[in-house]
């Protein structure tokens, strides 16, 4: 007799066993409420990189504009730079010249 409930006592849990793995074999079955959930989480997923490539393409486009706005600017301060220093010029000699008068007209 004890034999017999041992081997009644094995074939519970050999049964329990085989049930829990059926409900997860049904947990991962297609319809489901997990495979439901996993699906869920992987087009949220999907949507997400797809979102954030997105975000990345205009981000690029943005600084790539940014970066041209910002070598124009350096053209145009350059050249008027470069004007300003030929002015800055011309008046020292303006103002050497003017000097040089003056300097003579004392000297008489």
């Amino acid at each position: 007799m004890k034999r017999k409930q041992n081997r009644d006592s094995s074939d519970d849990t050999t049964s329990d066993s085989s049930s829990s793995q059926d409900e997860n074999v049904e947990q991962f079955s297609p319809g489901t409420t997990l495979a439901k959930l996993f699906l869920n989480e992987m087009e949220e997923k999907a949507k997400r990189l797809a979102k954030n490539r997105e975000n990345v393409r205009t981000c690029r486009a943005r600084k790539k504009i940014m970066v041209q706005n910002l070598r124009d600017d350096i053209s145009n301060l350059s050249e008027e730079n470069n004007i300003i220093k030929i002015e800055n010029e011309d008046l020292r000699n303006k103002v050497q010249s003017l000097e040089s008068v003056r300097n003579r007209h004392h000297e008489y």
